[in-house]
Protein backbone atom coordinates (compact mmCIF):
# COMPACT_ATOMS: atom_id res chain seq x y z
CA UNK A 1 0.00 0.00 0.00
CA UNK A 2 1.55 3.35 -1.01
CA UNK A 3 2.05 5.85 1.77
CA UNK A 4 0.90 8.63 -0.60
CA UNK A 5 -2.04 8.17 -2.98
CA UNK A 6 -1.10 9.32 -6.51
CA UNK A 7 -2.97 12.40 -7.70
CA UNK A 8 -4.65 13.48 -10.90
CA UNK A 9 -7.47 15.86 -11.88
CA UNK A 10 -10.87 15.25 -13.46
CA UNK A 11 -9.39 16.57 -16.73
CA UNK A 12 -6.18 14.49 -16.75
CA UNK A 13 -7.27 11.01 -15.68
CA UNK A 14 -5.03 8.33 -17.25
CA UNK A 15 -6.27 7.34 -20.69
CA UNK A 16 -5.24 3.66 -20.45
CA UNK A 17 -5.67 2.64 -16.80
CA UNK A 18 -5.31 -0.84 -15.36
CA UNK A 19 -7.92 -2.51 -13.16
CA UNK A 20 -7.45 -1.37 -9.58
CA UNK A 21 -5.68 1.89 -10.38
CA UNK A 22 -6.66 4.51 -7.80
CA UNK A 23 -6.12 8.28 -7.65
CA UNK A 24 -7.06 11.31 -5.61
CA UNK A 25 -8.53 14.11 -7.76
CA UNK A 26 -7.10 17.42 -6.58
CA UNK A 27 -9.79 19.57 -8.25
CA UNK A 28 -12.80 17.63 -6.90
CA UNK A 29 -11.37 16.07 -3.72
CA UNK A 30 -12.77 12.73 -4.89
CA UNK A 31 -11.15 9.29 -4.75
CA UNK A 32 -11.45 7.34 -8.01
CA UNK A 33 -10.81 3.65 -8.75
CA UNK A 34 -10.75 1.95 -12.17
CA UNK A 35 -12.85 -1.26 -12.13
CA UNK A 36 -11.65 -2.55 -15.49
CA UNK A 37 -14.35 -0.79 -17.51
CA UNK A 38 -15.10 2.55 -15.84
CA UNK A 39 -13.75 4.98 -13.28
CA UNK A 40 -15.75 4.74 -10.07
CA UNK A 41 -15.78 7.85 -7.92
CA UNK A 42 -16.11 8.21 -4.16
CA UNK A 43 -16.97 11.78 -3.32
CA UNK A 44 -15.38 13.62 -0.46
CA UNK A 45 -18.80 14.19 1.18
CA UNK A 46 -19.53 10.46 1.12
CA UNK A 47 -22.44 10.77 -1.33
CA UNK A 48 -22.23 9.06 -4.72
CA UNK A 49 -25.28 8.49 -6.89
CA UNK A 50 -25.49 5.17 -8.67
CA UNK A 51 -24.31 5.53 -12.29
CA UNK A 52 -26.82 4.76 -15.01
CA UNK A 53 -25.97 2.04 -17.54
CA UNK A 54 -24.43 3.97 -20.43
CA UNK A 55 -23.00 2.21 -23.46
CA UNK A 56 -23.64 4.43 -26.49
CA UNK A 57 -23.23 8.03 -27.56
CA UNK A 58 -23.83 9.89 -30.83
CA UNK A 59 -20.93 10.75 -33.15
CA UNK A 60 -21.04 13.77 -35.50
CA UNK A 61 -18.78 14.41 -38.50
CA UNK A 62 -18.36 18.18 -38.04
CA UNK A 63 -19.69 18.88 -41.54
CA UNK A 64 -23.33 17.88 -42.10
CA UNK A 65 -24.51 15.69 -39.21
CA UNK A 66 -27.27 17.21 -37.10
CA UNK A 67 -30.22 16.29 -34.88
CA UNK A 68 -33.38 18.38 -34.53
CA UNK A 69 -35.96 18.27 -31.71
CA UNK A 70 -38.58 20.50 -33.36
CA UNK A 71 -40.09 23.83 -32.37
CA UNK A 72 -42.15 22.77 -29.34
CA UNK A 73 -42.40 25.64 -26.86
CA UNK A 74 -42.08 23.10 -24.04
CA UNK A 75 -38.30 23.26 -24.61
CA UNK A 76 -38.16 27.08 -24.32
CA UNK A 77 -38.47 27.89 -20.58
CA UNK A 78 -38.65 31.43 -19.20
CA UNK A 79 -38.56 30.82 -15.43
CA UNK A 80 -34.94 29.63 -15.49
CA UNK A 81 -32.70 27.32 -17.46
CA UNK A 82 -30.05 24.64 -17.08
CA UNK A 83 -28.30 23.05 -20.06
CA UNK A 84 -26.26 19.90 -19.46
CA UNK A 85 -24.40 17.50 -21.72
CA UNK A 86 -21.27 15.40 -22.24
CA UNK A 87 -18.85 15.93 -25.12
CA UNK A 88 -15.75 14.17 -26.44
CA UNK A 89 -14.21 16.31 -29.17
CA UNK A 90 -12.50 15.16 -32.36
CA UNK A 91 -11.00 18.65 -32.64
CA UNK A 92 -10.32 20.79 -29.58
CA UNK A 93 -10.04 23.91 -31.73
CA UNK A 94 -13.51 23.65 -33.28
CA UNK A 95 -16.82 25.35 -32.57
CA UNK A 96 -18.44 22.31 -31.00
CA UNK A 97 -22.12 22.77 -30.29
CA UNK A 98 -24.12 20.68 -27.84
CA UNK A 99 -27.60 22.21 -27.41
CA UNK A 100 -28.94 25.22 -29.31
CA UNK A 101 -32.20 27.10 -29.77
CA UNK A 102 -31.37 30.57 -30.98
CA UNK A 103 -32.35 32.85 -33.86
CA UNK A 104 -30.26 35.88 -32.83
CA UNK A 105 -27.57 36.34 -30.19
CA UNK A 106 -29.99 37.90 -27.69
CA UNK A 107 -32.63 35.19 -27.37
CA UNK A 108 -33.00 31.49 -26.74
CA UNK A 109 -29.92 29.51 -25.70
CA UNK A 110 -26.77 27.94 -27.07
CA UNK A 111 -24.26 25.74 -25.21
CA UNK A 112 -20.95 25.06 -26.90
CA UNK A 113 -17.24 24.44 -26.40
CA UNK A 114 -15.25 26.62 -28.79
CA UNK A 115 -11.47 26.39 -28.86
CA UNK A 116 -11.46 24.97 -25.34
CA UNK A 117 -13.67 27.77 -23.93
CA UNK A 118 -17.18 27.17 -22.55
CA UNK A 119 -19.69 29.45 -24.28
CA UNK A 120 -23.31 30.35 -23.59
CA UNK A 121 -25.20 32.51 -26.09
CA UNK A 122 -28.70 33.87 -25.50
CA UNK A 123 -29.43 37.07 -23.55
CA UNK A 124 -25.91 38.03 -24.63
CA UNK A 125 -22.67 36.11 -24.97
CA UNK A 126 -20.92 34.63 -21.93
CA UNK A 127 -17.63 32.71 -21.76
CA UNK A 128 -16.19 30.61 -18.94
CA UNK A 129 -12.85 28.88 -18.40
CA UNK A 130 -10.33 27.80 -21.03
CA UNK A 131 -8.03 24.97 -22.00
CA UNK A 132 -10.68 22.27 -22.41
CA UNK A 133 -9.15 21.01 -25.64
CA UNK A 134 -8.55 17.30 -24.99
CA UNK A 135 -9.67 14.90 -27.72
CA UNK A 136 -9.42 11.85 -25.46
CA UNK A 137 -11.48 13.13 -22.50
CA UNK A 138 -15.22 13.23 -21.93
CA UNK A 139 -16.16 16.67 -20.56
CA UNK A 140 -19.41 17.37 -18.74
CA UNK A 141 -20.58 20.91 -19.60
CA UNK A 142 -23.32 22.75 -17.75
CA UNK A 143 -24.81 26.24 -17.89
CA UNK A 144 -27.34 27.60 -15.37
CA UNK A 145 -29.41 30.76 -15.92
CA UNK A 146 -31.73 32.21 -13.24
CA UNK A 147 -32.73 35.34 -15.24
CA UNK A 148 -30.12 37.46 -13.49
CA UNK A 149 -26.91 35.38 -13.44
CA UNK A 150 -25.36 32.85 -15.83
CA UNK A 151 -22.93 30.28 -14.39
CA UNK A 152 -20.70 27.89 -16.29
CA UNK A 153 -19.42 24.52 -15.03
CA UNK A 154 -17.02 21.96 -16.49
CA UNK A 155 -16.86 18.53 -14.85
CA UNK A 156 -18.89 19.82 -11.93
CA UNK A 157 -16.49 22.68 -11.18
CA UNK A 158 -17.66 26.31 -11.42
CA UNK A 159 -15.65 28.16 -14.08
CA UNK A 160 -17.23 31.59 -13.58
CA UNK A 161 -20.43 33.63 -13.59
CA UNK A 162 -21.73 36.82 -15.18
CA UNK A 163 -24.77 39.07 -14.97
CA UNK A 164 -27.50 38.68 -17.55
CA UNK A 165 -31.05 39.68 -18.45
CA UNK A 166 -34.19 37.54 -18.44
CA UNK A 167 -34.61 34.71 -20.91
CA UNK A 168 -36.19 35.67 -24.24
CA UNK A 169 -38.25 33.08 -26.10
CA UNK A 170 -38.25 32.23 -29.79
CA UNK A 171 -40.08 29.86 -32.14
CA UNK A 172 -37.11 28.12 -33.81
CA UNK A 173 -36.23 24.47 -33.26
CA UNK A 174 -34.09 22.95 -30.53
CA UNK A 175 -30.95 21.42 -32.03
CA UNK A 176 -28.40 18.88 -30.83
CA UNK A 177 -24.87 18.82 -32.24
CA UNK A 178 -25.07 21.98 -34.38
CA UNK A 179 -26.26 25.57 -34.60
CA UNK A 180 -27.85 27.33 -37.55
CA UNK A 181 -27.71 31.08 -36.93
CA UNK A 182 -25.07 33.10 -38.78
CA UNK A 183 -22.88 30.46 -40.50
CA UNK A 184 -23.82 26.93 -39.42
CA UNK A 185 -21.35 25.17 -37.14
CA UNK A 186 -21.34 21.45 -36.44
CA UNK A 187 -20.02 19.28 -33.63
CA UNK A 188 -16.79 17.46 -34.36
CA UNK A 189 -16.95 14.51 -32.01
CA UNK A 190 -19.32 12.67 -29.68
CA UNK A 191 -22.30 13.83 -27.68
CA UNK A 192 -24.14 12.10 -24.84
CA UNK A 193 -26.67 12.53 -22.03
CA UNK A 194 -28.04 15.94 -23.12
CA UNK A 195 -30.55 17.62 -20.80
CA UNK A 196 -32.57 20.81 -20.41
CA UNK A 197 -34.16 21.96 -17.13
CA UNK A 198 -36.70 24.74 -16.59
CA UNK A 199 -34.80 26.05 -13.56
CA UNK A 200 -31.27 27.08 -12.64
CA UNK A 201 -29.82 24.14 -10.72
CA UNK A 202 -27.46 24.90 -7.84
CA UNK A 203 -23.83 23.82 -7.58
CA UNK A 204 -24.56 20.66 -5.57
CA UNK A 205 -26.98 19.47 -8.26
CA UNK A 206 -24.44 20.13 -11.00
CA UNK A 207 -21.71 18.28 -9.11
CA UNK A 208 -24.02 15.30 -8.60
CA UNK A 209 -24.94 15.20 -12.29
CA UNK A 210 -21.22 15.04 -13.08
CA UNK A 211 -20.89 12.34 -10.39
CA UNK A 212 -17.12 12.01 -10.70
CA UNK A 213 -17.45 11.24 -14.40
CA UNK A 214 -20.24 8.67 -14.08
CA UNK A 215 -23.57 9.91 -15.55
CA UNK A 216 -26.69 9.37 -13.45
CA UNK A 217 -30.35 8.82 -14.36
CA UNK A 218 -31.71 12.37 -14.44
CA UNK A 219 -35.33 11.22 -14.15
CA UNK A 220 -34.71 10.13 -10.53
CA UNK A 221 -33.66 12.31 -7.59
CA UNK A 222 -30.67 10.80 -5.79
CA UNK A 223 -27.73 11.92 -3.71
CA UNK A 224 -27.60 15.73 -3.84
CA UNK A 225 -29.50 15.82 -7.16
CA UNK A 226 -33.13 16.91 -6.82
CA UNK A 227 -33.83 18.43 -10.24
CA UNK A 228 -35.96 15.73 -11.86
CA UNK A 229 -39.22 17.69 -11.44
CA UNK A 230 -37.83 20.46 -13.65
CA UNK A 231 -36.33 18.18 -16.30
CA UNK A 232 -37.94 19.07 -19.65
CA UNK A 233 -35.46 17.54 -22.12
CA UNK A 234 -33.36 14.38 -21.75
CA UNK A 235 -31.75 12.59 -24.69
CA UNK A 236 -29.53 9.59 -23.89
CA UNK A 237 -28.16 9.00 -27.42
CA UNK A 238 -28.95 5.33 -27.82
CA UNK A 239 -29.42 4.26 -24.21
CA UNK A 240 -33.03 5.40 -23.93
CA UNK A 241 -35.44 2.46 -23.91
CA UNK A 242 -37.29 3.71 -27.03
CA UNK A 243 -34.32 5.05 -29.03
CA UNK A 244 -34.09 3.61 -32.55
CA UNK A 245 -31.71 3.35 -35.47
CA UNK A 246 -32.63 4.56 -38.97
CA UNK A 247 -34.40 1.27 -39.70
CA UNK A 248 -36.54 1.46 -36.59
CA UNK A 249 -34.56 -1.19 -34.70
CA UNK A 250 -32.66 -1.12 -31.43
CA UNK A 251 -29.49 1.02 -31.52
CA UNK A 252 -26.08 -0.59 -31.90
CA UNK A 253 -22.65 0.88 -32.47
CA UNK A 254 -22.26 1.92 -36.11
CA UNK A 255 -26.00 2.33 -36.76
CA UNK A 256 -27.25 5.58 -38.27
CA UNK A 257 -29.53 7.32 -35.77
CA UNK A 258 -33.28 7.14 -36.26
CA UNK A 259 -34.99 8.70 -33.23
CA UNK A 260 -33.54 9.73 -29.89
CA UNK A 261 -36.52 9.93 -27.54
CA UNK A 262 -36.95 12.77 -25.06
CA UNK A 263 -37.30 10.86 -21.79
CA UNK A 264 -38.60 13.96 -20.00
CA UNK A 265 -41.84 14.38 -21.96
CA UNK A 266 -43.99 13.37 -24.94
CA UNK A 267 -42.44 16.06 -27.15
CA UNK A 268 -39.09 17.05 -28.61
CA UNK A 269 -37.82 13.70 -29.86
CA UNK A 270 -34.57 14.18 -31.80
CA UNK A 271 -34.41 13.05 -35.43
CA UNK A 272 -31.75 13.38 -38.13
CA UNK A 273 -32.00 16.73 -39.96
CA UNK A 274 -28.90 16.29 -42.12
CA UNK A 275 -25.96 13.99 -42.71
CA UNK A 276 -25.89 10.61 -41.00
CA UNK A 277 -24.91 10.86 -37.33
CA UNK A 278 -24.33 7.41 -35.83
CA UNK A 279 -24.47 5.66 -32.52
CA UNK A 280 -21.04 4.59 -31.25
CA UNK A 281 -19.85 2.39 -28.42
CA UNK A 282 -18.02 5.13 -26.51
CA UNK A 283 -19.62 6.86 -23.55
CA UNK A 284 -18.65 8.57 -20.29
Amino acid sequence: MPTTIPTTTSFTRPGSPSTGDAYFETDTNNYIIYDGANWRGYESDGILASPVTNNLSAVFDGATDKLDCGTTTSLMPTTGLTLSGWIKQTSGSGDNNLIQRQSVSTNGYSLRLNGGVLYFFGTGAHTFGSGFTSTTTWYHLCITHDNSTVKGYVNGVLQGSSSTTALVTNSVSTKLGWHSNYSPAYLQGKLDECAIFSSALDASNVAQIYNSGNPIDLTIDQGSYNGSANLIGYWRMGDGASDTDSGGGSPASGDVIGTVVNLAGSYGNATVAGGSPEYINDAP
